[in-house]
């Protein structure tokens, strides 16, 4: 799996259009550094091309994010933290993420 990342606090991430790989254990690391600002981001691609995206929102809550540009939209929720790490773990042992519980599709 490939990981990306933009930290809004501190004005840094990897491009999204150039992903690094990483484990299980690093991308949680890097989310624990995260400065948990808006408009954060940490997105993990799978080897099917699958990316999995986590936004940091205002009120201190985590959107989760599935796009499916085929369908030209994505599914998503709002989350916490604790649902968040699991749904990375899930990931990582190879579930599908549109499978996630109380995801909806969004039109873009």
């Amino acid at each position: 799996m490939k990981y990306f990342y933009f930290d809004e606090g501190k004005k840094k991430g990897i491009d999204g259009s150039t992903p690094q790989p990483a484990t299980e254990a690093e991308v949680l690391a890097a989310w624990d550094a995260m400065s948990g600002q808006p408009l954060s981001f940490l997105g993990i691609v799978n080897e099917a091309g699958v990316t999995l995206q986590f936004m940091w929102e205002e009120d201190g809550s985590m959107v989760v994010d599935v796009p499916v540009p085929e369908r030209s939209g994505s599914w998503t929720k709002t989350s916490d933290e604790a649902d968040c790490k699991r749904i990375i773990a899930d990931f990582y042992a190879g579930s599908d993420p549109t499978q996630i519980d109380d995801l909806t599709f969004e039109e873009w």
